[in-house]
């Protein structure tokens, strides 16, 4: 799968020596074949948080297989600089955008559902986050580019369950 996916990428001119735009992200994504599409060896998980599973990264993109568990959601965040390809490999994900305001917690404006092959971008600055609300594990594969760095912007912790 990775060598397959990463092909892809190092094909063109984004990517190898420039950042990836979010409608060259789309492209790529378009171009996968789910059916085809093995990613077992990127799929650990953890029973406390999502697994980021880093499939490669160089200077301009980094490319990661997200395992969520039923009930695993990220922290409210953005994504600083970097565009965010979101492509639902299986199960279904769910999206809470919000606004930011000037004084305090960001204001959730709409909530998005994706299913097995759906794909969404997350622009920079745009605030959200992601959960598995479904009773099956999610996968998801995301293309960060340019890879996420300290500019990212956590608004709330990462959730963990509570322990008894």
């Amino acid at each position: 799968m990775a060598l397959k996916l990463l092909d892809q990428i190092l094909q063109g001119e984004s990517g190898t020596t420039r950042s990836m735009t979010a409608d060259e992200m789309k492209e790529w994504a378009r171009s996968v074949d789910l059916d085809s599409l093995c990613v077992k060896d990127y799929c650990a998980t953890n029973a406390e948080c999502y697994t980021r599973n880093r499939v490669h990264q160089n200077d301009h993109f980094e490319l990661v297989v997200i395992c969520w568990k039923p009930g695993q959601e990220s922290a409210i965040h953005d994504h600083g600089v970097s565009n965010c390809l979101y492509l639902v490999v299986s199960g279904e994900m769910v999206e809470d955008r919000f606004r930011a305001v000037p004084e305090g917690d960001p204001e959730p404006t709409e909530s998005c559902t994706y299913q097995r092959g759906d794909i969404t971008v997350a622009v920079g600055a745009e605030i959200h986050r992601i959960a598995n609300r479904g009773a099956e594990n999610l996968v998801t594969l995301h293309i960060y580019s340019p890879p996420l760095d300290e500019n990212v912007t956590m608004f709330t912790p990462i959730p963990r369950p509570k322990t008894s």
